[in-house]
């Protein structure tokens, strides 16, 4: 029996330990994500790591490490708030083709679903843990904002 299938068994329990090994996997793909040096791959990366940590949120609540999941809550929210929506929707690859954005107001809708998902995720996010308080403060200052697409 390999090292994954160990692995694979132990995210299967469903106890403290499964929180500790998810505490642990989250917090390595956020250091990949942050790691990346191409602003779209970031996104994706930051994007997928969002949705599996909302997919399943009782790891922040059942674990050993509570300030480490608070912490690293956090540091996803800053890289949203900070790196990743301060950059315009052409510099993320999330413009869109000039027929569709003329039929949208000028917007292909890309940048408002991305900020209706995040405005989802915070409240999840929130009420995951009672043993530690996780903030997902995701939304950029209005002042620290690019505009929103490049002319």
């Amino acid at each position: 029996e390999g090292e994954a299938r160990q692995i694979q068994k132990r995210l299967e329990k469903g106890n403290t330990d499964t929180g500790n090994l998810k505490a642990d996997i989250f917090e390595q793909e956020l250091r990949y994500a942050i790691s990346l040096k191409d602003v779209k791959e970031k996104l994706c990366a930051t994007l997928a790591l969002t949705k599996a940590a909302s997919d399943d949120t009782y790891w922040m609540n059942d674990n050993e490490c509570p300030e480490d999941v608070a912490k690293n809550m956090k540091n996803l929210a800053t890289l949203w708030r900070t790196v990743l929506l301060t950059q315009t929707d052409e510099e993320l690859g999330i413009d869109a083709p000039a027929g569709l954005a003329a039929t949208h107001g000028g917007s292909g809708g890309s940048r408002e679903g991305l900020y209706a998902f995040l405005a989802m995720m915070a409240p999840e996010f929130k009420n995951a843990s009672e043993y530690c308080k996780v903030t997902f403060n995701w939304k950029p200052n209005a002042s620290s904002k690019k505009q929103k697409t490049s002319t």
